[in-house]
């Protein structure tokens, strides 16, 4: 398969995990934030996710707004010099930020 086609194929499908991601979340994509390469999303002028925290999300079936108050979660750790988690920790493991705080 040509170069080309196999760039085509990849981005339709990256499409179309997005859109049910939106779908689960009740979010509205806007852009691939950064340049032409890049694996982050902008969701609702207010969310940024990675790719792959998208398809961990679908894959692992979590629940319905666990990764938006996993990111709101890591945004008030980040402002209070607290370590941040993983998306992957907080899904499978349930590890939480507050966890983290108490334990610095």
């Amino acid at each position: 398969m040509k170069t080309q086609k196999l760039i085509t194929r990849y981005k339709d499908t990256r499409q179309k995990v997005i859109q049910a991601f939106c779908d689960k979340h009740g979010l509205q994509f806007q852009y691939w934030a950064g340049n032409g390469f890049t694996e982050k999303v902008a969701f609702n002028d207010l969310y940024y996710f990675d790719l792959k925290d998208i398809i961990g999300d679908l894959e692992v079936n979590a629940p319905k707004g666990d990764i938006i108050k996993w990111y709101l979660d890591n945004q008030k750790a980040i402002e209070n010099n607290i370590p941040t988690i993983d998306y992957y920790s907080y899904a499978i493991f349930g590890l939480r930020v507050n966890e983290l705080e108490s334990e610095s």
